[in-house]
């Protein structure tokens, strides 16, 4: 059953898309506890996975977008991503209540 999830689909470029961000994830954040590096890296990887899904969704010809999702959260890591996400919504927001006024 593992066989045939990782041939068929993209598995396999899911599979090595989380790994990789789990790794990079570790390494990058080498200056903090284990702990910490521990839930970082697990919070890359799941966001890498989620994303990894939704590519293969909308782009099923490109399994291999997988590798380069998982390198990409793993290098930017999720706090980055987290104030990355909240700066375009409060400029998004900005913009709409400029304009009511």
């Amino acid at each position: 059953m593992l066989k045939e999830w990782l041939n068929e689909g993209g598995g396999l470029y899911m599979a090595s898309g989380a790994i990789t961000s789990f790794i990079l994830a570790l390494i990058r954040a080498k200056h903090t506890k284990f702990i910490d590096r521990l839930g970082e890296a697990t919070t890359c990887s799941l966001l890498s996975t989620g994303l990894i899904t939704l590519a293969n969704i909308y782009y099923p010809e490109y399994p291999q977008l997988g590798i380069f999702i998982g390198v990409f959260i793993g290098f930017l890591g999720s706090d980055y991503l987290t104030e990355l996400i909240k700066r375009v919504i409060s400029a998004v927001l900005d913009k709409f209540i400029s304009k009511k006024e």
